[in-house]
């Protein structure tokens, strides 16, 4: 076993296809690695259609995929694909079927395989036909970093490149993504993220002149960022296609596929008009308390859209959210032009949307999705913020592939902690404080394993993790799946609703100290290093337990909390006499910040302080805005109940509101906030009442409720996330609990 560090020199070809750099770096790999696996370089050809008259049956099963076909004829191993993208995941595959290599995480290029001098390739399997399931297989978006995208090449995967960012802002990485097959190879998109404010109607070009477009709040059209739109504006529909229209006339050759998403905001327009029923074409009405009444208004004026690019591009797709609000299935029927990113969130993971009672209402929309259009796109957040934790989440992801499959959707994708390029970066969302490359290190195994599942969902996870093991650590295998199997002995055991976010942490707590698993756990990890038996291998079981050490440590600060929220008794908006105090967790992960919340009551509603210290935080590349405000410091204020509706309201160090998200949009202008300097930071006092929140203390005075304070550091770039005992948002079971006491 070694790491490899280097390449060989690839054997020149005769077919014009090999033009394409995916093509070619596919024959590089295969003189690489079978050099390296085999002792000797194999005879390849690497063909498209048109470059031959043979392989027929092969070209039409293949057609519209990235998969491929191996024939071996005489001593010639022939790669067939309907795209260079197709001949990358050829070359990797027969690799792996005809040894056991794997690449298990993106490290350089960090490999591990026992070599076999006495490969006999008439012994091969070397004739067959791989075609994936889904069609679309991305781990993870936003990703511009040529080592992941190596990784997720060598895996088979998929990626989203946006065409319009690489174009902007890293055009030195194009050679790059179009060596690994994620552009110029197989399906290239225009866009990527909220951006139909961002992008295709930008505030800064619109908003002057006409207000109007922009969605009504409490009466005033919407002044903050990631704002929704006044959808019933006939002039708006107009004005958004034209302007959708100028910006495809230079699209780059080879993009298929724009997108033009949804900001990331639960607030819509409550403007009169936007707020009448909605009259359908069979007579029918749609009124405001409908479930479906704001994606039914909003695809009104999206299919409008849709129709006017059909009539200027009729080969172009536009992919669109079904998020939020919108992932509430419409009464209209979605253009057919249309591919709708469909987000199941958030979610219980302990079980899939097809069985089980807690997701009842996603399976249901899922089935009417599907109703509504063939074009589904499943959009999941199976790891994203869950970023060390090895939840064995791949068992809940089969199910739901392979029912999705069943249906005829092609398109799938998950949030993955590769994002940003980076592993080696410092991950300081709520103050987990370490580094990306630590959800590989602990949970490399679930994501190959996911990888494989957008494959073919039909595989056993247990059989691939199975294989993952043996592969990547040989001798420490059996520990390691003993450790694995008391990981999710926990999980299994433990009911509680979990979401995307979950807290390493607090689930370490749970699966694991909880379970009386934590010493077996330290003794594997320990036995998976001694009997590790290459330098990698020994680095990566050693970090494993040093890892999950520190996690044993820091389970025992998490855990909710309860607090008891006092009775303002002279109602003037003074702090009671011994008022709640919430610390956030401060940097490096400890107590330290000296920023924290308080809170009280006057019996109608809760007033909150927070108390900003940038002492012992320093700033850095934050200057005082025009207002003389810190920029980039926020405050957010979740309140919610684990069976219920949950609220989040959003502002900044000016008191200005920065975003407000709940089950509508009745109670934003309802919230309010003040703030002011002070010598060492900021203050702010915000008054939420409990009609706002569907919150009568006098039922029931208990409710959920998690501070949390953004800002800048001098530890990260941009904005640092503090919040207390690090508990995540949308984990409502993770939240404080607040107990409301009556006035006298």
């Amino acid at each position: 076993m070694l790491r490899v560090t280097f390449c060989l020199t690839v054997v020149a070809t005769g077919f014009a296809s090999f033009a394409s750099p995916a093509t070619d770096w596919a024959r590089e790999e295969l003189a690489t690695y079978a050099t390296m696996v085999f002792g000797r370089s194999l005879k390849a050809e690497f063909v498209l259609k048109g470059d031959t008259q043979d392989f027929a049956d092969d070209f039409n099963a293949l057609k519209g995929t990235d998969g491929y076909a191996v024939r071996l004829r005489g001593e010639t191993l022939f790669f067939i694909a309907d795209n260079p993208k197709g001949h990358v995941n050829g070359v990797h595959r027969w690799l792996e079927r005809n040894s056991d290599i794997i690449w298990p995480r993106p490290a350089g290029d960090l490999c591990f395989y026992t070599p076999n001098p006495g490969f006999d390739l008439r012994c091969s399997q070397s004739d067959y036909r791989d075609v994936p399931v889904f069609t679309s297989r991305h781990l993870s978006n936003n990703v511009y970093s040529p080592e992941t995208w190596r990784w997720f090449a060598r895996n088979a995967a998929t990626s989203i490149v946006d065409v319009r960012y690489l174009m902007q802002k890293k055009p030195e990485l194009e050679d790059a993504a179009r060596k690994y097959a994620f552009l110029g190879a197989f399906d290239d998109t225009f866009g990527e993220g909220h951006d139909m404010e961002h992008f295709w109607f930008p505030r800064t070009e619109f908003f002057k002149d006409h207000p109007e477009y922009w969605m009504e709040i409490d009466g005033k059209r919407w002044e903050g960022p990631w704002s929704n739109f006044c959808e019933t504006n006939p002039g708006f529909v107009e004005a958004f296609s034209k302007s959708v229209e100028r910006k495809i006339a230079d699209l780059p050759e080879g993009v298929k596929t724009i997108s033009i998403l949804m900001e990331d905001q639960a607030l819509t327009c409550t403007c009169r008009e936007c707020q009448k029923p909605i009259r359908l074409q069979d007579g029918s009405t749609v009124g405001p308390d409908d479930p479906a009444f704001r994606s039914t208004r909003f695809f009104i004026f999206f299919n409008q859209v849709a129709r006017h690019v059909a009539a200027i591009r009729p080969d172009l797709r536009i992919m669109q959210f079904a998020y939020l609000h919108l992932s509430v299935p419409p009464k209209v029927k979605i253009a057919p032009n249309v591919i709708l990113k469909f987000c199941p969130f958030p979610r219980d993971m302990h079980q899939s949307v097809v069985e089980g009672s807690a997701n009842r209402k996603w399976r249901e929309r899922t089935d009417a999705w599907l109703e509504n259009t063939p074009n589904l796109y499943w959009r999941e957040y199976y790891f994203c913020s869950n970023q060390h934790f090895p939840r064995p989440i791949c068992d809940t992801a089969a199910t739901d592939l392979r029912y999705i499959a069943s249906r005829c959707v092609r398109k799938v994708f998950t949030e993955m902690p590769a994002w940003g390029g980076d592993v080696e970066k410092v991950n300081t969302a709520y103050s987990l404080n370490r580094p990306f490359s630590d959800f590989f290190t602990m949970n490399g195994i679930e994501g190959w394993t996911m990888g494989k599942l957008f494959w073919d969902p039909y595989q056993d996870p247990a059989a691939l993790r199975a294989d993952f093991l043996r592969r990547t650590f040989g001798p420490s295998a059996k520990a390691l799946a003993e450790f694995y199997r008391l990981l999710r002995a926990g999980w299994d055991s433990d009911t509680r609703f979990v979401t995307y976010c979950d807290d390493p942490f607090l689930m370490t707590l749970r699966y694991v100290v909880d379970k009386g698993s934590a010493d077996k756990c330290m003794a594997l990890l320990a036995e998976a290093e001694k009997t590790a038996d290459t330098p990698d291998r020994r680095k990566w079981t050693r970090r494993m337990r040093k890892v999950f050490e520190a996690w044993l440590s820091e389970a025992k600060g998490r855990g909710t909390g309860a607090f008891e929220v006092p009775f303002n008794v002279d109602g003037k908006g003074k702090w009671a006499k011994f008022p709640t105090l919430i610390p956030v967790r401060g940097r490096r992960g400890k107590d330290d910040s000296g920023s924290f919340f308080r809170i009280c009551s006057d019996g109608k509603a809760f007033k909150i302080e927070v108390m900003v210290c940038k002492q012992d935080v320093p700033v850095t590349d934050c200057q005082p805005d025009k207002d003389g405000f810190l920029c980039g410091d926020k405050a957010e204020l979740f309140f919610g109940t684990t069976d219920g509706p949950s609220y989040q309201f959003v502002f900044d160090s000016a008191g200005r509101t920065f975003e407000a998200k709940g089950p509508d949009a009745s109670w934003a202008g309802n919230w309010k906030v003040s703030a002011e300097r002070t010598a060492d930071g900021w203050r702010a006092i915000a008054e939420i009442p409990f009609a706002s929140i569907g919150f009568a203390p006098n039922v029931n005075p208990r409710i959920r409720f998690l501070p949390v304070l953004s800002m800048k550091t001098k530890y990260a770039e941009g904005v640092r996330n503090f919040s207390w005992k690090a508990a995540m948002p949308h984990k409502v079971s993770d939240w404080g609990e607040l107990n409301v006491a009556f006035a006298p």
